[in-house]
């Protein structure tokens, strides 16, 4: 049905004027959205470029004026590039005409963030800070072209310093303010699906998204590897789904179709969790940082905020870490990484010349693994066994390890090349082992939760390899993993880490200890 759109309160006194229908008509759209039930009102789009316009204004204002301030300036010096600098304060009349270029350039500078598409927090972080570091470049140069417009060294700073402060926390006030309006779009594969969901759902709904007609008839690859048979494509002449629900197009502009539409919840409505579709569309709805659900029939497939109660559809946590979290855990891969490679680069080499010594073979080996929400990447490892066919099944080949091989697993030296993949951020220092995908077909009909363990980034190492849990014990791995996604935090990744540092210790040890013996033998 057709309803009015028109601004939300901006402050307390828009407030009242929007219950009053005060506004307007010229800020008044319509829009088609299903199952909006009578005076419902939802925000228009404008609303938010309004937000952000007058926010990043305001902002802008304040921080000039503060940092005018001969106080603050005087404050500020305790900082030991800063207090190099004499304090300047830019007298009324000429603040009157280098505010409007200030306004001018800091506006165009951040107008990609205007628009009103889902952005992860980390994504509206990134882009503010650039933004305004852009705009400090240009008021730079203008300054040195044109004195007039110029504004004096511990100002510019100053107020730099205060809107890489600001401007970020502001943007991301309003996008979670924005989030709480709660428009869905449903996104599926199966059209029973599409419309069992749409029945469950009490808010607003802007259509659905689901196969072209041209992609219908082609296979569809299941995160098993099975392929669903014709027969499984639903035949479009019955359809089930309501005539006012709209069709918004394929899967494939997914991404598009969200940002369009500035869609704040998806709902999934697959009939099978298979890595391409499925999991391509968690992917996406990660990457804007939009609200997902699933029907409680996949809740063995996808990681839940809370366990499944009486409702049809549960919340999947697509962000188990936090983004200050996350943000604290990539510094510590990052040292952890770059000092590990560091240190112990003339023991790689070491290893390079004995791998090549031996038998002539590739020093690395390469192996496509699982990453997160099914993305797959290329793991690297030290070559500890003979080139040939891999057996998909879990387990060790141990007919085919090298005597340079033997020692490189017992001292683990095989698995630090995998440390430029968490360089890369393809891999976490701490988190579920990376599986073959070839090995996750069997691990998967074996474990009905084991696609839990994709929702997060995959590891080095991880609370099951401390405790000595393999692939061949595909239950109990996927409970350790689960556990880890649960109590996951930077403490706890220290300590596994230490764990497995100690554990690698006590094995060069006893390997050493087998030599020694061996030659008094």
């Amino acid at each position: 049905m057709t309803k009015l759109i028109f601004i939300q309160p901006f402050y307390n006194c828009f407030s009242l004027l929007c219950a009053n229908n005060r506004f307007p008509n010229m800020f008044i759209r319509r829009v088609t959205i299903a199952n909006v039930p009578n005076g419902a009102l939802v925000p228009a789009s404008w609303r938010y470029r309004l937000l952000s316009f007058t926010g990043v204004a305001i902002v802008v204002t304040v921080a000039l004026s503060v940092a005018n301030l001969r106080s603050i300036q005087e404050l500020a010096m305790v900082v030991p590039i800063y207090n190099r600098l004499t304090p300047i304060v830019i007298p009324v009349s000429r603040v009157e005409t280098k505010l409007p270029v200030v306004l001018l350039v800091v506006l165009l500078a951040l107008s990609p963030l205007y628009k009103p598409q889902p952005r992860h927090v980390l994504d509206i972080l990134s882009v503010a800070v650039k933004r305004v570091f852009v705009a400090t470049f240009c008021l730079a140069t203008i300054g040195y072209f044109d004195y007039t417009y110029q504004l004096p060294r511990p100002v510019l700073i100053l107020m730099s310093v205060l809107l890489v402060g600001s401007i970020p926390a502001w943007f991301v006030l309003i996008r979670k303010q924005a989030s709480t309006r709660n428009c869905a779009v449903i996104v599926g594969d199966s059209p029973e699906q599409i419309a069992a969901v749409y029945s469950e759902l009490t808010v607003p709904v802007f259509g659905y998204v689901t196969f072209n007609p041209h992609q219908r008839s082609q296979n569809l690859v299941r995160a098993d590897g099975g392929l669903q048979s014709y027969s499984q494509v639903p035949d479009e002449s019955d359809n089930p789904i309501p005539d006012e629900l709209k069709c918004l197009g394929g899967l494939a502009r997914l991404e598009q179709i969200l940002i369009s539409y500035s869609a704040d919840t998806v709902i999934l409505a697959f009939s099978h969790p298979d890595r391409e579709e499925f999991f391509g569309t968690l992917e996406t709805c990660a990457k804007l940082g939009v609200t997902t659900k699933a029907h409680r029939d996949l809740h063995n497939s996808v990681l839940t905020r809370n366990k499944p109660g009486y409702s049809e559809l549960i919340d999947i946590d697509l962000d188990p870490w936090d983004w200050q979290d996350r943000v604290l855990k990539r510094i510590f891969d990052l040292l952890f990484a770059g000092s590990v490679l560091l240190v112990l680069s003339p023991l790689l080499i070491l290893a390079a010349i004995a791998i090549k010594m031996e038998d002539e073979g590739p020093i690395f080996y390469t192996q496509e693994r699982t990453s997160t929400l099914g993305e797959t990447f290329s793991i690297l490892k030290f070559r500890s066994m003979t080139p040939g066919k891999e057996d998909t099944n879990p387990g060790e080949e141990t007919n085919r390890v090298t005597c340079t091989g033997k020692i490189l697993r017992k001292t683990h030296i095989d698995e630090i090349p995998q440390l430029l993949a968490i360089l890369q951020g393809k891999m976490s220092a701490v988190g579920p082992r990376p599986a073959w995908t070839d090995e996750e077909a069997h691990l998967q009909s074996e474990t009905p939760e084991w696609r839990k363990r994709w929702f997060v980034k995959p590891g080095l190492t991880g609370l099951a390899q401390i405790n000595d849990i393999t692939s061949t014990q595909a239950s109990q791995k996927i409970q350790y993993d689960i556990k880890y996604i649960r109590r996951q935090s930077l403490w706890f990744d220290i300590q596994i880490v230490s764990k497995q540092l100690l554990m690698v210790a006590e094995d060069v040890v006893e390997l050493f200890v087998r030599m020694i013996r061996g030659r008094r033998e």
